[in-house]
């Protein structure tokens, strides 16, 4: 069981890595990754190839964020329906539910504006 909650962790703390990666290609421009570019900083070139075609990259963000959102609130359901039972699965989820949202969607992307 404790093996569980820690896979849980994990795929939280990597949907948090994938919502600032999101919020940062959503909020970046062409012009301003060219700008970065010019400037000569590091990886620009990589970041004016991601512009040049943001839904590529971002739908290879979004699946993952499916997997890691999905995949640790049926780890939360496994746990809470061996600890609680069926009422445990209604609190655990709903409890779960607000947390990722504060964590991973909220925090995560307000640090990456």
């Amino acid at each position: 069981m404790t093996w569980l909650i820690v896979v849980v962790i994990g795929l939280v703390v990597f949907g948090s890595l994938l919502a600032v990666a999101e919020a940062s290609i959503s909020r970046m421009t062409r012009v301003r990754a060219l700008a970065l570019q010019e400037e000569g900083r590091r990886n620009a070139a990589r970041l004016v190839a991601i512009e040049s075609d943001p839904p590529r990259y971002l739908n290879s963000i979004y699946l993952a964020v499916m997997f890691a959102q999905n995949g640790s609130a049926i780890l939360v359901a496994i746990i809470a329906e061996g600890a609680f039972g069926n009422l445990g699965i209604t609190l655990l989820s709903i409890g779960f539910t607000l947390l990722y949202f504060v964590f991973v969607e909220a925090m995560s992307k307000t640090y990456a504006i």
